[in-house]
């Protein structure tokens, strides 16, 4: 019953997916020549993330982990600037695919696992949001995010703007898709902890609520991170899909399988 179900609620967010391609084109307020950066990356998210959802098929573990990220990524975006005919379905696409979740890690996983699972994927789709922010979303959610760099006197700042993008987005990867989890994991905390440094949150007292945001929510999610430097990404991830093809002491040790 399960399978049948994870196959035909495959064929629904294909369906969804398909959607919000043709409302790119015929109900989105995107002109191509005018707003280049944007609509590539729109259409190319949506693409990739059809292509990922036929992978769903083959490959229940990889296809939906990268269809979710593909899926944060368009969400974000398309959220920036109100697509409402792209952002609904693509809310529905994310929700049937946490439902696929729960009915691929049942039995499968310990829950002490699966609560760790969801942890991690959460953390690497949160930070895939800032990435789409800075990389993804066109140029003036780019350019909100120079001027933040400018205000705390960043040297480069439309350098560093793209270097923290390709930062969170290797973040995104290593986490939310369990891809060399252990060493992304503390690449990802030791760019947090620079973040923190330079953004003058420890001068700012521990309270993230406080004007210009405390240490409180940096730290924490930092803290968060080093957990799966030191266990890995676990059975729902690349790395144990690819330590079971591989079979290499190396890949597990840096992996963290």
């Amino acid at each position: 019953m399960s399978t049948k179900f994870l196959r035909l609620s495959n064929i629904v967010l294909i369906c969804l997916a398909l959607l919000s391609l043709v409302s790119l084109f015929f109900f989105t307020p995107i002109h191509f020549h005018d707003s280049l950066w944007l609509a590539i990356s729109l259409l190319s998210w949506i693409i990739l993330l059809i292509i990922c959802l036929l992978l769903n098929f083959r490959f229940p573990t990889t296809g939906l982990l990268t269809s979710g990220l593909c899926t944060v990524a368009i969400l974000r975006i398309s959220g920036i600037y109100d697509f409402y005919s792209i952002l609904i379905p693509t809310i529905i696409i994310l929700i049937i695919l946490f439902i696929n979740f729960l009915f691929e890690i049942r039995n499968k996983m310990s829950m002490w696992e699966s609560s760790m699972t969801f942890i991690r994927i959460y953390i690497g789709y949160d930070i895939m949001a800032h990435a789409a922010e800075k990389l993804f979303a066109g140029p003036a959610p780019y350019l909100q995010d120079v001027q933040a760099f400018i205000n705390m006197n960043a040297i480069m700042p439309y350098e560093l703007v793209v270097l923290a993008g390709l930062c969170e987005f290797g973040a995104a990867i290593a986490l939310g898709l369990g891809f060399l989890t252990r060493l992304g994991a503390l690449c990802t905390a030791l760019y947090l902890t620079i973040a923190t440094v330079t953004g003058n949150h420890f001068s700012l007292g521990f309270i993230w609520a406080d004007p210009g945001g405390g240490w409180e929510y940096p730290v924490m999610w930092t803290v968060l991170v080093l957990v799966f430097a030191v266990t890995g990404a676990g059975k729902f991830s690349f790395d144990y899909y690819i330590n079971e093809r591989l079979q290499k002491q190396w890949y597990r040790k840096l992996a963290g399988q």
